[in-house]
């Protein structure tokens, strides 16, 4: 009767360990997912500056990445930059980007999670150049509904 017990009870402590592994790879799974999101998302930012590059003076795009909480995306010459608690996350832009507050040309510019910037493509003394800049939310989102009631106060007349 005793070694039926003991058998049971190894069985269960068996069953437990195999079932911590199984949840462990599940988790490792979830994590290298996420990097992998990431990944894919500083590599469509990356391309999106590369291919403006190519566009006429004067072409502006505005960039939102979806950046994790706790972490910063530093953007400079030449590269994209996440850091966060973990391992940073590095990434080569191949295009000439310069990046500015104002009228002062700045190593990087950092964006927080529900920051957006934009990428304007500007003419510097001969030179064409991606200018970056971090934009005020607060400012665009009010010219957006100044806007909107403008245009919508044509239509209603």
């Amino acid at each position: 009767m005793m070694e039926f017990l003991l058998s049971k009870l190894w069985m269960v402590i068996t069953g437990l360990a195999v079932m911590a592994a199984v949840v462990a790879a599940f988790g490792s799974l979830d994590d290298r997912t996420a990097e992998d999101g990431l990944k894919t998302e500083m590599a469509s930012t990356s391309n999106i500056l590369e291919e403006l590059s190519g566009s006429p003076v004067g072409t502006t795009v505005r960039i939102a990445p979806d950046i994790p909480a706790d972490s910063v995306l530093r953007v400079g010459n030449g590269s994209l930059w996440l850091v966060r608690g973990g391992s940073d996350l590095l990434m080569p832009i191949r295009s000439e980007v310069i990046a500015m507050e104002g009228n002062v040309a700045v190593p990087y510019i950092e964006a927080r999670p529900g920051d957006s910037f934009s990428a304007t493509r500007m003419e510097i003394n001969g030179t064409r150049w991606t200018v970056v800049q971090l934009e005020k939310t607060e400012l665009s989102s009010f010219t957006a509904s100044t806007n909107l009631c403008a245009s919508s106060s044509v239509l209603y007349r």
